[in-house]
């Protein structure tokens, strides 16, 4: 099997719960304070006028102490294109949320802020921030590249 036929566990584990999704679809993790869980969903719910497919994923659980979290945040993040952390007045204190970012600066990911309380925009450095709703969301992920092949790939 050549490596460019293997997929990454994240894009195979989209697969099986959507059955929909092409591996060529681009996956964004979408990080989260447990505290802004409903903002979250209100955030999928959003239609992003993009070029290519995409689809988010996410850990609801925030639980840095949490062994099997962690591993299943780590893959999570690992398997990911990008990350689109949204940023409220709980983003500072949530471990989980910061542990995430953490995690996906040292893998190297592209990562975008996007408010998620209009009345309250806590400042937050290191990040790139947008709108809620605006059409930098939609720039940020068609500019992700996607699918890297040498994903999963078994070393000789």
């Amino acid at each position: 099997m050549s490596a460019a036929s293997i997929e990454s566990p994240v894009r195979s584990a989209v697969r099986r719960r959507t059955g929909a999704v092409a591996v060529e679809s681009k996956v964004i993790f979408v990080s989260f304070a447990v505290e802004d869980e409903h903002r979250e969903a209100s955030f999928r719910a959003q239609s992003f006028r993009t070029r290519d497919p995409f689809v988010l994923v996410d850990l609801a659980v925030k639980r840095p102490d949490d062994r099997t979290w962690v591993r299943r945040a780590r893959h999570r993040i690992e398997g990911c294109d990008a990350v689109i952390a949204l940023v409220s007045r709980h983003t500072r204190s949530s471990e989980g949320q910061s542990w995430e970012l953490r995690r996906a600066r040292e893998e190297g990911k592209p990562i975008l802020g996007v408010w998620a309380d209009p009345d309250h925009r806590p400042p937050f450095a290191g990040l790139t921030m947008a709108e809620w709703g605006s059409p930098e969301i939609a720039a940020f992920i068609d500019a992700i590249e996607c699918c890297k092949p040498e994903w999963g790939a078994r070393l000789p």
